[in-house]
């Protein structure tokens, strides 16, 4: 899946604030009730990132939509 620049910032910044929480990718899926292979597609850029799991996301790091947006 190609991806723009602006995706591919916002998934480095959710890589390197799960990093920083100290999270593995096992961990957040688990947080977020979803498989680690659907985390792993998601912050690897091969399915879409949605609205919600952006918002679901950032709170699970405990940072606002906004810093993974825009930092």
């Amino acid at each position: 899946m190609e991806q723009n620049k602006e995706v591919a910032d916002i998934l480095k910044r959710i890589k390197k604030y799960r990093y920083l929480s100290g999270l593995t990718q096992e961990n957040m899926a688990d947080m977020l009730n979803m498989s680690q292979n659907a985390y792993y597609k998601i912050e690897a850029g091969k399915t879409k990132l949605l609205v919600s799991s952006l918002l679901a996301i950032a709170e699970t790091l405990e940072v606002s939509p906004e810093i993974l947006l825009n930092e």
